[in-house]
């Protein structure tokens, strides 16, 4: 039982760092993808221009986030909100080994609210993807209102 504990400690911290971070995460996986074209004729990375883009460590760049965006940025935040669903669903979510392990997620929220917390995710996803992909800051502020309200 210490084993499985541990563990679950273990994943418990690693999923609340994940939140803690997430729109840092989601800003460094998807700038990975932001090449522009400089004077000299070759694409850089927008946010980081000494890296050529499509070539050495860029590639590296671009296959970290390639599997990192599915896997941490959708997949975390889907697999504790699945975990939540499911508790609920088999009347367990109050109970204490529950609670200990997911109620960061959810034990903040009323009983029909406790998916608010993947909302949260989704919108810091979406925003993070705006300001990521779009240069011009008139346009990034319009997505941006429109994703809030979206998010209502």
């Amino acid at each position: 039982e210490m084993v499985t504990r541990v563990g679950a400690q273990t994943l418990k911290s690693f999923l609340s760092f994940v939140l803690i971070v997430y729109h840092t995460l989601c800003l460094k996986c998807f700038s990975a993808f932001r090449c522009t074209s400089f004077p000299d004729g070759k694409w850089r990375n927008t946010f980081d221009p000494e890296v050529e883009c499509w070539t050495g460590s860029h590639l590296g760049m671009v296959a970290f986030a390639s599997v990192y965006i599915p896997l941490i940025l959708v997949g975390v935040p889907g697999a504790m909100m699945y975990e939540v669903k499911k508790h609920k669903q088999d009347g367990s979510l109050h109970h204490a080994d529950v609670l200990w392990q997911w109620g960061f997620v959810h034990a903040a929220y009323e009983n029909a609210f406790k998916w608010w917390e993947g909302m949260i995710t989704l919108r810091r996803f979406c925003i993070a993807l705006i300001t990521a992909g779009m240069d011009e800051p008139m346009l990034q502020g319009a997505a941006t209102i429109v994703a809030l309200i979206a998010f209502l």
